[in-house]
């Protein structure tokens, strides 16, 4: 199944089984069975979660033009949306907004036809405070896996 990926440390105690270059097919349940000259066989049964991040995410205005360092310029009282599309990522992962560190509310849904998930925000009115505030948009699925931002 995995070819010459997969490998045996015997060095270990217990024995363990090391696959290299994990794919996201590899994901699945295994059985494990070990033979014994004078004791009983014994078969384990172990689920295989493969965590693969989110491909890509892209962050757009009201106008659909996407952001990468600077939204805007828009004009004290302004009111604007914010939008993040996650693609990708097992397991789905939570997609979150930060103004400068802090969480923002944010409503966020399935988007079955493009089959990603988006993020939306509404600031405003603006006032000249929020000049120069940091928004980020986080994607993580995973303890384990470093969040996309």
């Amino acid at each position: 199944m995995f070819g010459d990926r997969a490998y045996f440390k015997f060095d270990k105690q217990p024995g363990e089984l090391a696959v290299q270059n994990v794919r996201e097919t590899d994901s699945g349940m295994y059985r494990c069975r070990v033979d014994f000259i004078v004791a009983q066989t014994r078969n384990s049964v172990v689920n295989l979660t493969i965590i693969v991040p989110p491909e890509r995410m892209v962050i757009r205005d009201q106008l659909g033009m996407e952001r990468t360092t600077v939204a805007g310029p828009y004009s004290e009282g302004d009111n604007i949306k914010l939008r993040c599309d996650v693609y990708g990522g097992r397991p789905t992962p939570a997609v979150a907004w930060y103004r400068d560190g802090l969480p923002l509310a944010a409503e966020t849904k399935y988007m079955p036809l493009g089959k990603h998930l988006r993020s939306e925000i509404t600031l405003g009115p603006l006032t000249r405070q929020d000049l120069h505030t940091k928004l980020v948009c986080r994607a993580s699925n995973h303890a384990r896996a470093n969040p996309v931002e």
